[in-house]
């Protein structure tokens, strides 16, 4: 399936430094009688990423860009997004806010959490 590259802002290159990537892993857990316990993963896609990034300091015009993307995929629809140069990987978006810096400044935050569809 192909998905939607996240957009190209105007005057941005990148999120903002201390972005981060957590790592969730889904596991499944036997416990035998005697204390012995077996792990193994859950599923071929058991490890996932969550990205929290900040994107601060937009134009007008670039919050307009992201925040109209992320709406169009109403947090189901998964897109492309480059974590700090990284291999592209497909996303959805979990959480999204928007705050007014100052004239004509907006900051946006959001959360990212890597998709297996």
């Amino acid at each position: 399936m192909a998905y939607a590259k996240f957009p190209t802002l105007n005057h941005r290159a990148d999120v903002d430094y201390g972005a981060s990537d957590e790592l969730e892993f889904s596991i499944k857990s036997v416990n035998f009688g005697d204390g012995y316990e077996q792990l193994s993963p859950a599923g071929i896609n058991s490890i996932r990423s969550t990205f929290n990034i900040t994107f601060s300091n937009l134009t007008i015009d670039d919050a307009q860009l992201v925040e109209a993307f992320i709406r169009s995929k109403k947090g189901v629809e998964p897109f492309l997004f480059d974590f700090n140069r990284e291999e592209s990987r497909a996303v959805t978006c979990s959480q999204l806010s928007r705050t007014v810096d100052n004239f004509e400044r907006i900051t946006i935050s959001a959360q990212f959490r890597e998709s297996h569809q």
